[in-house]
């Protein structure tokens, strides 16, 4: 997804497979890698889900400071083109990045 790729330069990198995955140490290390990964993720992305419509998140602003741009994405829970349901989003965004 687009958005991950933003995202990226501020996050550990995907720990590795497991080369036995048999192993409990390995499997351990790659669950401890993959837990930081989400927990820093916490720390660069506000998110927020809204009951009955979707998530949306945000790169938090220090890292819009960093990074010179905001990026945000909306992930609705259903698809298609139901106006109804995204009612109030071009508004959204458009404050959002300064349109209004």
């Amino acid at each position: 997804m687009l958005f991950d790729a933003f995202l990226e330069p501020y996050l550990p990198t995907y720990p590795s497979l497991p080369e036995n995955p048999l192993s409990h140490a390995e499997w351990d290390n790659y669950t401890n890698q993959d837990a930081l990964r989400a927990s820093r993720r916490t720390e660069v992305v506000s998110t927020t889900r809204v009951k009955g419509y979707g998530v949306f998140e945000e790169i938090q602003p220090a890292v819009v400071a960093l990074e010179g741009r905001k990026v945000a994405l909306l992930m609705t829970e259903s698809g298609g083109h139901k106006i109804g349901r995204v009612e109030g989003v071009h508004d959204a965004i458009g404050r959002m990045f300064g349109f209004y």
